[in-house]
């Protein structure tokens, strides 16, 4: 598998498997569940990032600039106004209740995308 498909993996089980419904109800509320959610998230996709940096010789800060990536743009993600913004500037309707979550991925996806090329590009 490649690292991307790695990513989207323990993408899934951070943002869903590991999320409670407390920290699902409350992170846009409250920063505290925010954190919580996305430390765990990160502490995740940290461990995937570090094995992959093991394996395939890739630099310590190429590996530290990805996790702090990934952290800053879930945290800001999780917010939903990046998403709101979105919708907004489109023209999509807010009135689904599922496209928020939709879009929300698709851009937590694209940030999966960005690191995994990055990384790849940064190997020896």
């Amino acid at each position: 598998m490649s690292l991307f498909d790695w990513l989207l993996v323990v993408h899934l089980v951070g943002d869903f498997l590991l999320q409670s419904d407390r920290m699902a109800g409350n992170k846009t509320r409250n920063r505290q569940w925010l954190l919580r959610h996305v430390g765990l998230y990160t502490l995740v996709v940290s461990a995937v990032l570090a094995l992959y940096a093991l394996l395939h010789h890739v630099p310590a800060w190429a590996v530290a600039s990805a996790v702090l990536f990934l952290f800053g743009t879930h945290l800001a993600l999780d917010r939903r106004e990046p998403v709101a913004w979105w919708m907004q500037r489109v023209g999509m309707a807010p009135d689904h209740p599922w496209l928020p979550i939709v879009i929300d991925q698709v851009f937590h996806l694209l940030t999966l995308a960005i690191v995994a090329q990055a990384l790849f590009l940064v190997q020896p």
